[in-house]
């Protein structure tokens, strides 16, 4: 888990019955991750195409009724708000590796606007996101490019036009 991003590169494998077993920790789309120990208070959305999944007992997934509250807005209040991230550091207990009490996310207060004013606070930060990285993958060709280029610099493959030079 990412701040604000679900990244699967670490799966572990469970039989039919074993998942059958812990079904009560099944992750379902749009439900809301947080994590609970070691770097505690990190929270991503669950994506759509998530499949048959479990959590960990180092995460605690979040559902809420997307009719009266979005869990996207829920996640991003968990990672950005300071009042969210100043509850959570309130409560961590741990030496070596930092954790935090279920109470801890049952004493948290969201607020509640009105479902239409969460939708459209949602739109714009979907939207703000999007061109965010939009301009990480364009800063990233670039920065390849640039590096490619000193390289041919550098490197003598290519020399500096004399009118540059001067």
């Amino acid at each position: 888990m990412h701040v604000d991003r679900f990244v699967a590169d670490f799966k572990r494998f469970v039989t039919p019955a074993k998942a059958a077993e812990l079904s009560r920790y099944r992750v379902r789309p749009a439900d809301v991750m947080i994590t609970i120990m070691g770097t505690v208070g990190r929270s991503c959305l669950v994506p759509e195409n998530i499949g048959l999944a479990l959590s960990s007992k180092h995460v605690w997934t979040l559902t809420f009724d997307g009719s009266r509250y979005r869990p996207y807005l829920a996640s991003m209040q968990l990672n950005h708000a300071p009042w969210a991230r100043a509850h959570l550091r309130r409560d961590e207990q741990g030496g070596i590796m930092s954790a935090i009490r279920s109470d801890t996310l049952k004493t948290l207060m969201l607020p509640t606007p009105p479902i239409d004013e969460q939708i459209e606070i949602e739109t714009i930060l979907r939207e703000a996101e999007s061109k965010i990285s939009k301009q990480e993958q364009a800063l990233k060709k670039l920065r390849a490019l640039k590096a490619g280029l000193a390289d041919d610099l550098l490197t003598g493959r290519v020399s500096v036009p004399a009118e540059v030079a001067s």
